[in-house]
């Protein structure tokens, strides 16, 4: 059973993440560089992120992942620069790894389901969440929090 949410710091896909979990109280965290710089700003105290010692957003992506059971790429199709990155460090760590590309599945209860299904398979208890920020695929926060809310609904209903 799921029990902690994890993302990074940046607009988009991971600051929808975060914001569902507050909203509804579910345990959340992550890792975002030195300084919690995004491209909105300094992220706010109210989020639960900490800031690692490097500004390499390479560092906090990994230790992300490392931190997790698996990871849960949200896209609108081929992942790109740091989802990408992403991606790639999963793999190398051998972690558990699903990728939902929003342009191929845009039934978010249909993506939902996928999703429930693979953390109950694979015993994911915390996941860690990223995809791409805001300026790079427009929409993605909103599209993101509407699929999370699908999720967060069928794993406490």
């Amino acid at each position: 059973m799921l029990e902690k949410l994890i993302s990074g710091f940046q607009t988009g896909v991971d600051r929808a993440v975060l914001d569902l979990a507050m909203q509804r109280q579910f345990p959340c965290g992550g890792w975002a560089p030195s300084g919690c710089q995004a491209e909105d700003g300094v992220l706010p105290k109210r989020y639960p992120i900490q800031g690692c010692k490097s500004h390499d957003e390479r560092i906090a992506t990994e230790l992300n992942i490392i931190e997790s059971d698996g990871t849960l790429i949200i896209t609108r199709g081929r992942p790109m620069g740091e989802t990408a990155m992403g991606r790639v460090i999963a793999e190398r760590r051998a972690k558990h790894l699903l990728v939902i590309d929003l342009d191929q599945e845009s039934d978010y209860r249909k993506a939902a389901a996928i999703i429930k299904r693979w953390l109950e398979n694979e015993n994911i208890r915390i996941l860690n969440v990223m995809g791409p920020r805001e300026s790079r695929c427009n929409g993605i926060y909103n599209d993101t929090r509407e699929l999370m809310e699908c999720l967060y609904g069928m794993i406490t209903g």
